[in-house]
């Protein structure tokens, strides 16, 4: 049965709003099956298509349901995945304490990069990209969910925590947030102690090179409001970061970066004894600040 506005899908007896799904069904049709006429509109094509009412022998347009089934479940589990990360915008928003937090801050230079090196991964490897994009969206929640003190120690359990609240209540399946979790999780580990798992390399390796490629490193020295404990941090970070990058190509992406670094801490420390009195009021001011800052 079909309407101007719904489709009733005979097979999978699910009800379809046509104007939503239309037009990203058939674009994604018309690159793989050549018959199809592009010219014709895009309302017509897919009602004639999923109506059965066009010439294409049965196989051809067995196939091409199977298809729209296919891209139909993805652009569901789009839509669950986009509700979540509205979620967690939400929660940034509402209960950012630094500049760093801020949902307008951290989205767009941290979490929204992070998403597409791991689609980029997740096409290249073989990732489960729901997965990772929920994982990327979800495993910093822990610095404004549960924080009581300036440190952000034992975020990533509360992460953790937050992430399998939001997924349940999204109804993701359990082996979808038992993953997601994992990801989470592995995020902190040391190379040395952690599982080897796709999912949380791709996950693990976006976070840091997100932070490589982006002007993470160099807003950081903004938010910490304190240059001698900044490029400290700045250099024990960019060394222990780049192990933590899985994947060889994505580590000769990060490698000139790194390289860029710390070469220009190298300069900073080898000329800075000469001139002790321009930053003798930094050193002083650093020594008042206590080991955990408000870093992130």
């Amino acid at each position: 049965m079909t309407t101007n506005n719904v489709f009733y899908d005979r097979r999978n007896n699910i009800e379809y709003d046509i104007e939503r799904l239309r037009k990203n069904i058939v674009r994604r049709l018309i690159k793989e099956y050549p018959y199809l006429n592009e010219n014709e509109s895009y309302g017509n094509l897919f009602i004639n298509l999923l109506s059965g009412r066009n010439k294409f022998p049965q196989s051809y347009k067995e196939s091409i349901l199977n298809k729209v089934s296919e891209v139909i479940t993805m652009i569901k589990e789009e839509e669950r995945v986009r509700r979540v990360r509205d979620e967690v915008y939400k929660l940034f928003k509402e209960n950012a304490k630094n500049d760093y937090q801020k949902a307008d801050w951290i989205f767009p230079n941290h979490f929204d990069i992070m998403v597409d090196l791991c689609k980029d991964m997740c096409k290249k490897y073989g990732g489960d990209v729901v997965v990772c994009e929920l994982a990327s969206y979800l495993h910093d929640a822990g610095l404004v969910v549960g924080r009581t003190t300036n440190s952000i120690e034992g975020h990533e359990s509360r992460s953790a925590e937050y992430a399998k609240e939001v997924l349940k209540k999204g109804e993701f399946s359990q082996r979808v947030i038992d993953q997601v979790v994992e990801c989470i999780l592995i995020t902190d580990k040391k190379e040395v102690d952690r599982p080897k798992l796709l999912n949380a390399d791709i996950v693990r390796t976006a976070d840091i090179l997100s932070q490589f490629i982006s002007i993470h490193y160099f807003a950081k020295a903004s938010f910490f409001n304190n240059w001698e404990f900044f490029y400290k941090w700045l250099k024990d970070r960019v060394e222990s970061c780049y192990k933590k990058i899985y994947f060889e190509e994505e580590k000769m992406v990060a490698k000139p970066i790194r390289d860029y670094l710390l070469k220009a801490i190298e300069l900073y420390e080898r000329h800075r004894n000469s001139y002790p009195s321009i930053f003798s009021n930094e050193q002083n001011n650093a020594k008042e600040k206590t080991n955990n800052p408000k870093k992130s």
